[in-house]
């Protein structure tokens, strides 16, 4: 992840049991920063 000139680690956390809800973040220093959050998997609407 290229944010501001600096590039971060991206992560994903999925906090429902069957892993459907997705949340996409990134910390820089004492901040996380959320960039995405799905309440249910993407190929599921297809």
């Amino acid at each position: 992840m290229l944010r501001s000139g600096r590039e971060h680690e991206r992560w994903q956390h999925k906090p429902t049991l069957k892993g459907d809800a997705r949340i996409w973040f990134y910390v820089n220093g004492n901040v996380v920063y959320l960039e995405q959050v799905h309440t249910s998997h993407p190929k599921q609407t297809q």
